[in-house]
């Protein structure tokens, strides 16, 4: 399917595929917060080398990845067949839609399942250094740093704690090292200068319970109650709280397999529902613990077949697995196809490579990710584009094509990524409708706006 579809999963698919292809010309995109560190690192030999069938393939490791360190987890906790939590991590719609994109919740939930492998075995330091890199991959990662440096804490391990922060140390300073121009505070606040998102979010709150609504997309409708039971009965051995210090390491790790999960779960639901820090409802948010989902189905269906000596577990888990994607025959979602914008973006970007209008306005200045998804395939455009911020409206070179859409311009997790239309009219830009009509005839959504800046160059300039 990936060799067959033309398509990316999700915009932000498009973007990582872009930074992993970009770290080859300027390696401070390796150091970018928008591009993760630990996502560009793992996607930019295979973009290279095979494009964006190099990075599927390399999303295909880390769900295979994935799958084996649960497996691993289930055996060490002493599931009767282990074999399931490999299955069901496969098994997760979105871990089988992720298997062939460019996000980043592949990468941090093949970290995290290792983290906790080594949690599990007391691997101490290998532990601290895989939940260091969590940070790098998504955001989740800080609260698993603190979650770690509890444990290291309670296990007294604290000679390890310095390897918790060490990756960011390391993102911290490569970013304060690359940046073109020379920051004027020390290295160790970079990230927190450079990081884009604001506590405030510019999407709009949501229900409460949405996430809790979509676990059966998560972890597959006909498995979901399995999922639950596994939550009661890990929940169960690990209680009451006061006494999981006179109990097993095992049960504890079989406790935190439901708490891990459900504490991610809660936090996003409460950014969504309160509109903070860019939640948008995503529900590939849940992707990041898929490990502890699989591992809670094959505890819920161990219950269920030992306790009520049911036969056959392994067959029927085989089907549960195989159903859902009988659906793909009544509502195809695969192969992947072009969206209406990319398909937009191309032939403005046919038309514009030849046009006369490319030399007098050569910049491209666009917040659209479709655009820069293409811009390598034309001949006459730009090498370097236009920063998308309303403070380059007044400074933007000479020459600046601006193309404007309702969505990306509006809506960015980084409030300083917004400009409006009436901010473009005010710097003096002028609407060229019958430019914006080329997108709108082939996507009228999201709307189309294009400018020409106040001034053009001439060809010879």
């Amino acid at each position: 399917e990936s060799f067959r579809g033309e398509g990316f999963l999700e915009a932000d698919a498009c973007t990582h595929y872009i930074y992993a292809r970009k770290v080859w010309n300027s390696h401070r995109f390796l150091a970018d917060v928008w591009g993760r560190p630990l996502c560009t690192g793992l996607y930019a030999i295979p973009a290279h080398l095979a494009g964006r069938y190099g990075v599927h393939a390399m999303s295909l490791a880390l769900a295979l990845i994935t799958a084996w360190f649960t497996m691993s987890i289930a055996r060490r906790q002493g599931y009767r067949w282990p074999v399931l939590a490999y299955a069901f991590t496969l098994a997760q719609p979105m871990v089988f839609m992720h298997s062939f994109s460019e996000l980043t919740e592949l990468p941090f939930a093949a970290v995290l399942a290792g983290a906790f492998l080594a949690y599990q075995r007391r691997w101490w330091w290998i532990m601290a250094l895989l939940v260091g890199l969590l940070p790098l991959g998504r955001p989740e990662g800080f609260g698993f740093i603190a979650l770690a440096g509890l444990a290291l804490v309670a296990h007294r391990r604290l000679h390890w704690l310095p390897l918790l922060v060490l990756p960011l140390g390391l993102w911290s300073y490569a970013g304060w090292t690359w940046t073109p121009a020379q920051p004027n505070y020390p290295w160790w606040q970079w990230l927190e200068h450079a990081w884009p998102w604001d506590s405030k979010s510019t999407y709009d709150a949501g229900p409460l319970l949405k996430f809790v609504a979509l676990l059966p997309f998560v972890v597959s409708p006909f498995l979901l109650p399995a999922t639950c039971i596994g939550i009661w009965v890990s929940l169960r051995q690990g209680m009451p709280l006061l006494r999981l210090r006179l109990q097993t390491h095992r049960v504890h790790c079989q406790w935190l397999i439901a708490v891990l999960p459900l504490l991610v779960l809660v936090a996003h639901s409460l950014l969504y529902w309160l509109g903070k820090m860019a939640s948008n409802g995503e529900p590939r948010y849940m992707l990041s613990v898929t490990p502890f989902w699989a591992l809670l189905t094959a505890q819920g269906w161990e219950w269920i077949f030992i306790g009520r000596r049911w036969r056959w577990p392994l067959p029927w888990a085989t089907a549960a697995v195989l159903l859902p994607w009988l659906a793909n025959k009544h509502y195809q979602a695969l192969p992947l196809r072009p969206d209406p914008s990319l398909r937009a973006a191309r032939d403005f970007l046919q038309w514009y490579d030849h046009s006369t209008l490319q030399r007098r306005y050569p910049h491209l200045m666009t917040s659209h990710i479709a655009f820069f998804s293409l811009l390598s395939d034309y001949s006459n455009a730009p090498d370097l584009t236009v920063e998308f911020k309303p403070g380059i409206l007044a400074d933007a070179p000479p020459g600046t094509l601006l193309v404007w859409d309702s969505i990306y311009s509006l809506h960015n997790s980084d409030g300083q990524r917004i400009i409006t239309l009436d901010a473009i009219q005010k710097a003096g830009w002028s609407e060229r409708t019958d430019l914006a009509q080329r997108l709108n005839a082939v996507d009228d959504e999201p709307q189309w706006h294009v400018f020409l800046s106040p001034r053009s160059i001439s060809p010879g300039e």
